[in-house]
């Protein structure tokens, strides 16, 4: 018998050892689908997958705010399809063109009876003064106010700086005034003379 038939053989030999000393597992088998970590029925399986509907009857089916798709697959919303809340019959389109003629005489400040628009408020303070307008909401300091304030703060500085400019001018003179600059000279020279000899 040839070499290679003799070693194939015993392989044959050591695999059907190896397979009659392997220990057998067995799995436990779900029905139900339910149990994590057994292995799925297949005819539960096919019998679950039967009962889902089909990809394409899913897409078909597909719908966004009441528009379905189109010829080419697409589905267009527009402003008059989407709701403005989760009440009503109010459209974002419906609620845009509600502002749509609104300008500043009829759009109003705030909420309440009787607010005031945005025109009468622009109006009001188009016809304010410093000295009626408040620095700060609830302030009783107004811009004039401010204004004066400062103006009186830098009026007192210019007042302070030109005393301190007076008292420098002052020392100056006073230096002139009591040597000269031969006496300066005399008297670094017998300084220096003294404490050299």
């Amino acid at each position: 018998m040839p070499e290679e038939n003799i070693q194939g053989e015993e392989l044959n030999e050591q695999v059907e050892e190896t397979v009659d000393d392997a220990e057998i597992i067995t799995a436990p088998i779900d029905t139900t689908l339910t149990h994590s970590g057994e292995a799925a029925d297949a005819k539960a399986v096919g019998d679950a997958l039967a009962g889902k509907a089909d990809r394409s009857e899913v897409q078909s089916n597909i719908t966004v705010d009441g528009q379905s798709k189109d010829a080419n697959g697409n589905i267009t919303v527009r402003a008059q399809h989407i709701p403005y809340g989760t009440t009503g019959n109010e459209t974002v389109k419906s609620k845009l063109d509600e502002l749509a003629g609104k300008t500043a005489e009829n759009i109003p400040m705030t909420d309440g009876e009787n607010p005031q628009s945005i025109a009468e408020a622009i109006d009001s303070v188009g016809s304010k003064t410093a000295d009626q307008i408040p620095m700060s909401q609830g302030s009783i300091e107004t811009v004039a106010g401010r204004f004066s304030s400062v103006e009186q703060s830098i009026t007192q500085q210019q007042q302070a700086l030109a005393q301190t400019n007076q008292t420098i001018a002052g020392i100056r003179g006073d230096l002139d005034d009591e040597f000269t600059d031969a006496e300066i000279h005399t008297l670094v020279t017998e300084v220096f003379q003294e404490g050299g000899e």
